[in-house]
């Protein structure tokens, strides 16, 4: 939540090289509320999805994929761009599927059930500012 725009443009460069985002690809970004407005601009034709709260953001997402069966029918594959092993169930869900399922995710903060869920993990080395709350 206290990344700068330069950071979080890099980080959103990196996210879309290491996931392989091409056009038509239907992409969604599950962040804070503090965020909204900064990262809007950042994937174009995302859409940003927000919840405040401990997993705010992340329960967000899980939301939006709760019809695995019926994702899977529509989309050839999942890539997630979080390390949270909050998803490690879902991800499970979409291989057992057939969906395959990369992990893109940040040096060092992969959680481990989730890389051995996954088909595939890409690391990205991103370094965000570290300031204190005000």
């Amino acid at each position: 939540p206290f990344a700068d725009a330069s950071e979080m443009r890099a980080a959103a460069q990196a996210y879309r090289l290491a996931a392989g985002l091409t056009v038509g690809d239907h992409v969604l970004v599950a962040v804070n509320p503090r965020l909204v407005l900064a990262v809007s601009g950042l994937f174009n034709g995302a859409r940003v999805l927000s919840r405040a709260g401990r997993d705010g953001a992340d329960l967000a997402l899980l939301r939006q994929v709760r019809d695995v069966e019926w994702l899977a029918q529509r989309f050839d594959r999942l890539v997630l761009g979080s390390g949270d092993g909050i998803f490690a169930d879902k991800v499970r869900e979409f291989r057992a599927l057939g969906i395959p399922v990369g992990v893109v995710g940040r040096t060092g903060g992969i959680a481990a059930r989730l890389i051995r869920t996954a088909t595939f993990v890409r690391r990205i080395d991103i370094g965000f500012g570290h300031k204190e709350a005000a």
